[in-house]
């Protein structure tokens, strides 16, 4: 519940913030990853809990770190893009 309970609240920050700071310019947006391949997350998971995220997420497979690079590269550039969250999740829905 604590995890669950921070998360929504970065969410509604995100979009909070965002509306708040509109007349200053400022752009706030939040990024959700998902499972990436990482060290940390292979020493936190074992070999058959990887196996089984691989299996139930869409895109069949852990995000790579360069993915991440890209998203927030995307956030960045795009001035358009204010008060969302960017899941980068490849469509798991936990």
């Amino acid at each position: 519940s604590g995890y669950s309970s921070a998360k929504a609240a970065i969410e509604i920050l995100t979009k909070i913030w965002a509306e708040e700071l509109k007349s200053f310019s400022i752009r706030v947006t939040c990024t959700a990853p998902g499972f990436f391949n990482t060290e940390s997350t292979r020493r936190a998971l074992n070999k058959n809990q990887l196996i089984h995220l691989k299996s139930v997420t869409p895109s069949n497979r852990l995000g790579r770190p360069n993915e991440i690079v890209s998203a927030i590269k995307f956030l960045i550039k795009n001035d358009f893009f204010n008060g969302k969250i960017l899941n980068l999740d490849g469509g798991l829905n936990l």
